[in-house]
């Protein structure tokens, strides 16, 4: 099920095409290693694209290519695997990425929060989990440090 960062549902627009499927009409997210080896292809493709990245990619390879998609898909394969996090305040801090951030795959409710101050803009999540989502997602109010929701500190704020 999908929900954006604010704990709302939403409705799925994109298709993930497998490596070796056709594309369809429409929203299509691909892999890193197909958007390499079709790109002249994909960029004709009628629709928007999305890229599907895991946490070992090499987001810097990608920089110049940001710019044909919509949405960068961050695959967790497990709710230990950190990677992604870094990948999305890359994306966004970095790479200045204003498309959508969506993770998906093996996250807990817990981590929910903080990949939205990495720059999350929604969540694609097992049916079961988004109870205790929605609640994570607005749960701490008071942020300490910086990150791509907010350029100040606490004690910046208060001063």
């Amino acid at each position: 099920m999908l929900i954006n960062n604010s704990g709302e549902s939403l409705e799925e627009r994109w298709q993930s095409i497998d490596d070796e499927q056709p594309t369809s009409e429409g929203n299509i997210t691909i892999s890193v290693t197909r958007w390499l080896r079709e790109k002249e292809n994909l960029l004709s493709h009628k629709g928007k694209i999305g890229l599907r990245i895991q946490g070992d990619t090499a987001i810097e390879a990608l920089e110049d290519d940001l710019n044909h998609f919509e949405l960068v898909v961050l695959e967790f394969p497990k709710y230990t695997d950190g990677r992604n996090f870094s990948l999305a305040r890359i994306l966004r801090k970095r790479f200045h990425f204003s498309g959508e951030l969506r993770a998906s795959g093996d996250i807990l409710a817990d981590q929910l929060f903080y990949l939205k101050r990495v720059g999350v803009d929604s969540f694609d999540l097992d049916e079961e989990r988004i109870p205790f989502a929605k609640q994570s997602l607005n749960e701490l109010s008071v942020r300490y440090q910086t990150s791509s929701d907010i350029d100040t500190t606490i004690f910046q704020r208060r001063g």
